[in-house]
């Protein structure tokens, strides 16, 4: 019933504008004219005052802001574990070191004997690449840093590709090589350049399978180090390089390779007994 009254209002709304030749663009559509309506009816009742509101009238009290306490700063590495025994001066509520010459801020919790020394586990890590087939092991990379997406590439046009050829696969036969699931092999410019190599095929590889990569069973030969000299990164390195270029110089390894790369229908078949669990290799 609303909703034909206001029609009809319309339509009489408009044929009194017809009657005073006020132009259509001054009018109301039928939309803008229901929304005034509906306004109007939801004012019904309501007392709208205008102008400033005086002294007499009740206002509500504006919430009260509250006052943000200052947040305790950590004090830096350097200063929790400089083995210094700070103390924050009393008098000053930010905290500051009273030793000479020290900037940092402290707190009583951060004296020396409340601080528990690092503790480090004594190993030793050093990263390495190398790529082996059922003949043998082929070039091993020592990584100086942390390897990267523009690392890896590198290695597989300078070293990979042209180890493989040179030893194993002449041209133009298709190189096919087995990678794990890391972020640097995953990496979108790493996938780009395999598109741009298409003689190099990558197998797809489940991820979080070590067990089904026959390298890390070389990898474990390495790091037996029972050796006296010191244990550092430069002997480890040496170690690791020795163990490689042994197991290149055909010292019973190509039998290692070539078992290792034989059982790799044993181990898809273990993961699939072990409904993709872990297995004995």
């Amino acid at each position: 019933m609303i909703d034909m009254a206001i029609n009809q209002a319309w339509l009489l709304y408009q044929r009194e504008y017809e009657t005073k030749r006020i132009p259509q663009e001054k009018r109301h559509p039928l939309l803008s004219f229901r929304m005034a309506v509906s306004e109007s009816l939801i004012r019904t009742g309501k007392i709208v005052k205008r102008g400033r509101p005086s002294s007499n009238e009740k206002t509500a009290d504006p919430p009260k802001k509250r006052r943000q306490q200052m947040s305790q700063v950590r004090p830096l590495t350097d200063v929790r574990l400089d083995n210094v025994g700070h103390f924050p001066e009393v008098k000053n509520p930010r905290l500051y070191c009273k030793r000479l010459g020290c900037k940092g801020r402290t707190n009583i919790r951060f004296e020396a004997k409340n601080i528990q020394p690092t503790r480090s586990s004594g190993r030793i890590t050093a990263g390495l690449w190398g790529w082996m087939a059922a003949c043998g092991p082929g070039e091993l990379v020592v990584i100086h840093e942390r390897l990267n997406s523009l690392q890896y590439i590198e290695i597989l046009e300078q070293i990979m590709i042209p180890s493989v050829r040179a030893l194993l696969i002449p041209e133009p036969n298709p190189i096919y090589i087995a990678m794990d699931d890391s972020t640097v092999h995953n990496a979108a410019i790493v996938t780009d350049w395999f598109q741009r190599h298409p003689e190099v095929i990558r197998i797809q590889w489940p991820a979080r399978s070590p067990d089904l990569m026959p390298i890390e069973n070389l990898w474990s030969q390495m790091v037996k180090w029972d050796s006296n000299s010191a244990k550092t990164k430069v002997n480890l390195v040496a170690h690791a390089m020795n163990i490689w270029e042994a197991m290149r110089l055909k010292r019973g390894v190509e039998n290692i390779c070539e078992t290792l790369v034989r059982s790799m229908s044993r181990r898809l078949n273990s993961v699939i007994e072990c409904n993709g669990s872990y297995t004995k290799y």
